[in-house]
């Protein structure tokens, strides 16, 4: 019984998140077909919290990937950009370094052997990182940074990012 109620769980879950998928390219007016074939041609890149990247090759046609594949990834890839321009929002590069200012009462957080965030100190309002978006942590939204010299996080609500152009 217990089993049978974890795999309707994860199930549930599966159906949320492909769910919350389809919503968000719907919000930013990105065609879910079109995202679907586009995510079907080209790899997936993660990266781990030592900071290291994966590729993993998609499972996609069963035929060699022609230049035709190719220009549809370019166009789609095009299109997506344009549309959010267009509305005037902007797409956090989840890899790069964003400058972070501390709001009043930010805390760093050191991460233990387990990768568990534990409070250190607390930084300054107003001071400037540099941070890399931290998916993940119990904590919720997090950026990585370094403060006095230690790596740690901060709570995403806690900093603002300005503006890097």
């Amino acid at each position: 019984m217990i089993e049978q109620l974890d795999e309707s769980s994860r199930d549930i879950r599966k159906r949320i998140s492909a769910i919350t998928e389809i919503l968000v390219l719907l919000i930013w007016e990105i065609d879910p077909k079109r995202y679907a074939e586009f995510s079907q041609l080209t790899p997936s890149v993660s990266r781990f919290a030592a900071g290291e990247f994966q590729v993993t090759k998609r499972m996609g046609p069963a035929r060699p990937v022609t230049a035709k594949d190719a220009r549809f990834c370019f166009k789609f890839a095009l299109d997506a950009a344009l549309v959010i321009q267009r509305q005037r929002r902007e797409v956090p590069d989840i890899y790069g370094a964003q400058e972070l200012k501390t709001k009043a009462k930010t805390v760093f957080y050191t991460l233990d052997e387990k990768q568990v965030p534990v409070a250190w100190g607390q930084i300054p309002e107003g001071e400037v990182l540099d941070g890399f978006c931290e998916p993940g942590h119990s904590l919720g939204g997090c950026w990585g940074v370094t403060w006095r010299g230690s790596a740690g996080v901060v709570k995403a609500d806690e900093v603002v990012e300005l503006d890097n152009d």
